[in-house]
């Protein structure tokens, strides 16, 4: 008797420190603490980012933080994985938005001005292998982008089904349609009109027929802005645009920004993202600094589908504003005075790794293509094992290297 006693009460005992280790959610212990999170951006009042137990993410409101714990996390917090505050960041600096010329024209700039970081990757080489990256969809989530352009409103992703829209039917940029049902808090602003967007997504995808010629001409752009014309957003809606980007099929995600230390809300949606098979190409940003001392995110994430991408000149050189690292940046592509579309039928020159990371997500979406058994991971190894690597410098990036397309395409054909 003794002995069944005893096993009972260790049972009993043994069940209790399960219960006790299992953590059960609390309307308290779902939300992630400050101090465990700390973040020097602007808190934005009553706005939370859930993060759904099915891996997805919605912005949410209320009127006071005990308000929303009582109206909204207890009715639901079975379905809660976690929830974060929200807060504003400054993605980019007005400098990385300010063009380097006078807006360009046929009669003021050259073919080979134009188009010097396509031939220094070796795009052409791939497209006469009639690799343009068609069938592959890619999301450009940065501000607003000129969805009329010329070069660009043959590029864009088109609803193929209606959705409600005020009352009004598809509005042809594959994008304003779905507002209501994507929660969007800051996406009032998304006919802002400063040229980051419509650059980098000229930069991946203008079709050939204009000064510009995009890496993957014939890709789908699906544009998801979420930062305003200051070059600021909220971590919620930039999480919310990557979603978005994904549930319309995007394969490669291209984000030019960063600055943000906010890194546990951040860093979780990356790792969903990728968790899906989606490559996210990150701009490295473009402070001169070592990320390996120095770190900011979403840079250094170093998350399985990531790939990070610093800026080379037309000397083939790193420039001197772009951030390295041997262990977080990945690759370099071309990023200064780089030409591509912008907004009212215009063209500019501009510089940064937020014009480097197109070249490396357009160069994925044409191995995408041309490749369409390959794994996200073979598209990442491919284009990082493929560098060219100049004999009397080294680029400071675990490759050592700068994008090469055609050899990146070699790659894979093996």
């Amino acid at each position: 008797m003794d002995v069944v006693r005893r096993a009972f009460i260790i049972a009993s005992f043994m069940f209790l420190i399960s219960c006790a280790q299992d953590g059960s959610k609390t309307t308290e212990n779902v939300f992630v603490e400050k101090s465990t999170n700390p973040c020097s951006a602007k808190e934005i009042e009553n706005q939370y980012i859930v993060h759904w137990e099915d891996g997805t993410f919605t912005t949410e409101h209320g009127t006071s933080l005990e308000s929303f714990k009582q109206d909204f996390v207890e009715k639901n917090l079975q379905s809660i994985k976690k929830i974060h505050f929200d807060h504003k960041v400054q993605f980019y600096t007005q400098s990385e938005m300010t063009a380097m010329s006078e807006p360009l024209t046929p009669n003021n700039t050259t073919a080979t001005e134009q188009t010097w970081g396509q031939s220094m990757v070796q795009a052409d080489s791939v497209w006469q292998k009639n690799a343009f990256g068609q069938n592959v969809v890619v999301g450009v989530v940065d501000s607003y982008v000129d969805v009329a352009h010329t070069q660009l409103k043959n590029q864009i992703l088109i609803n193929s089904k209606e959705i409600p829209n005020n009352g009004k039917d598809d509005d042809d940029n594959g994008y304003v349609d779905d507002y209501s049902s994507m929660n969007f808090t800051g996406v009032a602003n998304y006919t802002i009109q400063n040229e980051h967007g419509t650059h980098v997504a000229g930069i991946i995808a203008s079709d050939h027929s204009g000064l510009m010629k995009g890496i993957a001409p014939n890709a789908k752009i699906v544009a998801a802005p979420f930062i305003s014309n200051d070059g600021s957003g909220s971590l919620g809606d930039a999480i919310s645009a990557m979603n978005y980007v994904v549930s319309r099929g995007a394969k490669v995600i291209n984000a030019s920004w960063g600055g943000s230390v906010c890194v546990s809300t951040l860093k979780d949606a990356f790792n969903e993202i990728s968790a899906k098979g989606v490559l996210i190409v990150v701009a490295a940003g473009n402070e001169s600094r070592d990320l390996d001392f120095n770190p900011t995110y979403p840079a250094a994430f170093n998350i399985a589908g990531q790939i990070t991408v610093a800026a080379s000149n037309m000397n083939d050189y790193m420039t001197s504003f772009s951030n390295s690292s041997f262990n977080l940046v990945h690759l370099a592509a071309p990023g200064d005075a780089i030409m591509s579309t912008t907004p009212n039928e215009k063209y500019n020159y501009l510089k940064g790794t937020s014009m480097a990371a197109p070249f490396v997500t357009g160069a994925a979406a044409v191995l995408i293509s041309a490749f369409p058994k390959a794994t996200p991971a073979q598209i990442k190894e491919a284009l990082i094992n493929s560098v060219d690597i100049t004999p009397n410098h080294e680029f400071r990036v675990s490759s050592r290297g700068r994008l090469n397309l055609l050899k990146a395409y070699n790659y894979l054909n093996r």
